[in-house]
């Protein structure tokens, strides 16, 4: 078995049972020589637009942002499929990492803080209840506003008191989520105070925010924010934009501000079609721009470090 061998951790991976298995993710792993994956839940609400009105029309705002005539019922369906698919939660998260061998996986559970502070509540403690070694937020797809959502603040302080990681979303999302204005509400400025007022480690997935339109789409601000504040318990990876490494103005940036000591490799596989976690891990060790000593550190170092492993 080659993952019991290799060093490489895979911070960023999706256990969705509709496009692969505890079985076939080991095989995935021990083909791009990745030791140990980091699996993240996803608490969605695929009725969401049934719970507020307020929300539903600000979605339907920034859906026709740029054609008024778009065609937003036909895009509210596919953004209620993705839901339903991609709504992986806590106890799918736990069975997962029971029917894998422990050193393979580690799981990350997800609290939607839409849900009434009760309901939080409840998550949170769940996650505790089954061995979850984290919270994944995300915005997009949770349909938040970090700037009035006041259960950030609940989240944010028992993943200190409890060392809980935080894994929160930057930038859009596939399908609909793509049109810029869609992710609005995931830009890093927006959680800025609770970075800084918190001291649990947090990971910002896709280098500054995840887009098709504009890969790393606010790495600027996101390096500028981390470096201004020194927040050392912020970690960035690479999922689904791991070729913005291939960049010397990216690389220079990484260098210059926050170093390398700071990115994580996520794969964010099986949800970036066509790429395996073999294809991403050669995007790292292919890179001229990054010397051996960076790919190490952003292949397994870092987070063997941050995961204590």
């Amino acid at each position: 078995m080659i993952g019991t061998k290799s060093k490489i951790i895979d911070a960023h991976v999706h256990p969705i049972p509709t496009l692969l298995s505890p079985e076939s993710l080991l095989q995935v792993m021990d083909d791009a020589g990745v030791r140990t994956c980091i699996l993240l839940g996803m608490d969605l609400d695929p009725e969401w637009e049934t719970r507020s009105k307020k929300k539903t029309y600000l979605v339907i705002r920034r859906l026709t942002e740029h054609d008024y005539f778009a065609d937003y019922p036909r895009m509210m369906d596919i953004m209620k499929k993705m839901l339903v698919l991609g709504d992986t939660g806590n106890t799918l998260v736990a069975q997962w990492t029971e029917m894998m061998p422990p050193e393979r996986v580690i799981g990350i559970g997800s609290v939607n803080p839409t849900r009434p502070k009760s309901q939080v509540k409840n998550k949170l403690h769940q996650i505790i209840k089954l061995g979850l070694w984290g919270i994944k937020l995300l915005p997009t797809l949770q349909f938040f506003d970090p700037r009035k959502n006041k259960n950030l603040k609940l989240i944010w302080k028992f993943a200190q008191d409890e060392d809980l990681i935080i894994y929160y979303h930057l930038g859009n999302d596939p399908g609909p989520w793509e049109l810029l204005a869609m992710g609005e509400d995931a830009h890093p400025h927006l959680i800025e105070k609770h970075l800084t007022k918190y001291d649990a480690n947090v990971v910002l997935p896709h280098l500054g925010g995840y887009s098709a339109i504009q890969p790393g789409r606010w790495l600027n601000e996101t390096l500028e924010m981390i470096s201004r504040n020194a927040l050392d318990h912020v970690y960035l990876d690479t999922s689904a934009v791991p070729y913005l490494l291939y960049d010397r103005d990216v690389c220079s940036l990484i260098r210059e501000t926050i170093g390398f000591e700071k990115i994580l490799f996520g794969s964010d596989y099986p949800v970036v079609e066509g790429h395996d976690i073999a294809h991403m891990v050669r995007i790292i060790e292919e890179s001229e721009q990054l010397t051996n000593s960076e790919k190490e550190k952003i292949l397994w170092k870092n987070a063997r470090r941050l995961f204590g492993l």
